[in-house]
């Protein structure tokens, strides 16, 4: 992208966010990464795509001149010859979800993304069979198997990755062999709540040590799941800031899940465990 910069503008004039041209760059950066998973995916990268005029105003020249009808960015659009067609209908690429199929080829990709993601729709539309964008915050990885991706890609701008430690992923926790160590009782809170099909598991342990840990769940029946070392602050006000205590977050099948869980925090030199016999929530 720094070279790009160099010989042509690559952001948008009065928008936050990449113009076609920066967004043909992160794509074939993208696509570059995809082929050393599938190293027989072939892919136009558009290098022969012809600029023109970008006529839509810029979402910081709408926030100055909510009358704006009218961009001006120069030839920082590029002409494509749309090769894919929505799944379903949808107003803009502002959408939460997002479908596209087309004949080019049978490879299907998954994106999970920001408004970044906008410009690039195109892009990979055109160069996948099948493609499914989601702007769905936290990342739901459940619909993995419902659209059975060749690839899955996680598209997020920098300033958007902090964001990755305050939610964890929904997705099955995942199955471990952990024997409780021995450990400190500690003090701390946990909630449940129903998302779906899941039961979502969350809380805190007492700690203020800000050092890193793995995060066990062990259910009455002594099966082990390993939790996201997240602590949700903005998911209930009962609940610390970050860096008061050590979080966990974890998602269980609903048939999974019964009341009596013991949550162990393993900082490697050390452990805490507590177990909870009530829990909040549902």
């Amino acid at each position: 992208m720094a070279s790009a910069k160099s010989k042509e503008r690559v952001y948008h004039k009065t928008d936050t966010h990449w113009n076609d041209l920066g967004a043909r760059v992160g794509f074939n950066r993208l696509m570059a990464d995809i082929k050393t998973v599938l190293p027989a995916f072939f892919y136009d990268d558009f290098s022969r795509a012809e600029a023109e005029e970008t006529t839509a105003p810029g979402d910081l020249k709408k926030m100055l001149f909510p009358m704006a009808k009218e961009a001006d960015e120069g030839r920082t659009s590029l002409r494509i010859e749309k090769k894919h067609s929505p799944q379903t209908p949808y107003k803009s690429v502002e959408d939460p979800q997002i479908t596209t199929t087309s004949q080019v080829n049978g490879r299907r990709i998954m994106m999970f993304r920001d408004s970044f993601g906008n410009a690039i729709i195109p892009f990979v539309s055109d160069n996948f069979g099948y493609a499914y964008y989601s702007r769905e915050y936290p990342v739901n990885l459940t619909g993995l198997d419902t659209h059975n991706p060749d690839v899955a890609v996680y598209e997020i701008v920098q300033r958007n990755i902090p964001k990755l430690l305050e939610r964890a992923p929904i997705m099955p926790a995942l199955p471990r062999e952990f024997a409780i160590p021995s450990a400190s009782n500690a003090g701390g809170r946990l909630y449940t709540r129903k998302k779906g099909d899941y039961i979502h598991i969350y809380g805190y342990l007492e700690d203020e040590s800000g050092d890193s840990y793995r995060s066990y769940v062990t259910l009455k029946n002594r099966k082990v799941y390993e939790a996201f070392p997240i602590l949700e602050s903005g998911l209930s006000p009962d609940l610390p800031q970050s860096g008061k205590a050590a979080g966990f977050s974890l998602y269980l099948k609903s048939q999974e899940y019964s009341p009596g869980i013991t949550v162990t925090l393993d900082f490697s030199d050390r452990a805490k465990v507590h177990r909870f016999q009530e829990t909040g929530g549902i």
